[in-house]
């Protein structure tokens, strides 16, 4: 069983209604949802003893939101150990702040945008729960040889999910960004058909892949048969789709080669953030997810650029140009 308390302070009724039907139905993860008119009123307890599962989300519009606030919340015995959540609209008005929190919920708020936020952030409580719970059981004294095991998948070599959170918070002050969301088709049906041997290589083979072919990126798998990749600076994005498509179309050869792996395939979603328009990490991760889902959709062994479009699930989206065998449209 996991726990957590989350405390928040200024955040609207109906935010607070979508958390706590989210966290309800969580069979796994016992959560005290509490909340605070305001910042000012955790000061009552900032000498308490410390809770390591301690969440803190607040809203920028809550009046007495300062600086000097968060950062006397950050150093009091009570929070050392808290994870410090602002929802925003504009994070560029909040760029002091970032080496006060650990991450940004971007609004407008929307039920599933919500959802998506806590899923995140209950994954990576889960994640360092885990950690903990591995450390005191083996006994393991060097903190750097668990950051190492925490940081680098054991199968692929590539980074964790745990450090992708933490290589992503570091960047979320770049002007440019990508994100390619990558997931191999019909993976579970090769597994079991095969053993996860066969299944072991082909995730090792797809991972080294991405490294030969994004060398210059960062690659995380996020667990499964899912893997992440994030660039820098900017990139043209139909130069991002060709390079994808070129790496796809390898790894298929590849695949081709092996009979139990001839039925696999990848799907890829690609977004990218706009200096024109302000857009937070988890709002990238999620659009590139919503493009891997159409790319799904479509026909699979394809890759789908996110646009606006997507958001609406009851029309059919129009993804990018298609493959002569693949549909143009989804059924959403």
């Amino acid at each position: 069983m996991y726990s957590a308390t989350i405390k928040t302070a200024g955040l609207d009724g109906d935010t607070l209604s979508v958390i706590e039907k989210s966290l309800r139905p969580l069979k796994d993860f016992a959560c005290a949802l509490e909340p605070f008119d305001n910042l000012s009123e955790l000061h009552k307890l900032k000498d308490k003893k410390a809770k390591k599962n301690l969440i803190i989300i607040f809203d920028e519009e809550i009046l007495n939101i300062n600086l000097n606030l968060i950062s006397e919340l950050r150093e009091a015995n009570a929070f050392k150990h808290a994870k410090f959540i602002l929802c925003a609209k504009n994070i560029l008005k909040f760029n002091k702040y970032l080496d006060y929190i650990d991450a940004v919920w971007t609004k407008p708020f929307t039920p599933e945008l919500v959802n998506f936020y806590l899923a995140k952030l209950i994954e990576r409580v889960k994640l360092e729960q885990d950690l903990t719970f591995y450390a005191k059981a083996s006994e393991i004294q060097s903190h750097k040889k668990l950051l190492e095991m925490a940081r680098q998948d054991y199968l692929t070599g590539l980074a964790t999910r745990w450090y992708f959170q933490e290589y992503i918070t570091r960047k979320s002050s770049e002007k440019y960004l990508t994100c390619i969301y990558f997931d191999l088709d019909h993976f579970k049906s090769v597994n079991d058909t095969y053993g996860h041997q066969t299944g072991d290589m082909a995730l090792a083979a797809t991972a080294e892949m991405l490294q030969h072919e994004f060398a210059d990126g960062f690659i995380a798998r996020f667990g499964g048969d899912e893997f992440v990749t994030i660039l820098t600076g900017f990139r043209p994005v139909k130069e991002v789709e060709a390079q994808v498509n070129n790496f796809m179309a390898k790894l298929l050869a590849y695949y081709q080669e092996i009979p139990a792996m001839r039925n696999l395939s990848i799907s890829a979603g690609i977004s990218q953030t706009d200096p024109n328009q302000i857009k937070s990490i988890d709002q990238l991760m999620r659009e590139s997810d919503k493009a891997l889902y159409c790319a799904k959709n479509c026909g699979r062994a394809r890759c789908c650029i996110y646009n606006s479009s997507m958001e609406d699930d009851s029309v059919p989206c129009v993804v990018c140009e298609s493959r002569s065998n693949r549909p143009q449209h989804c059924s959403r």
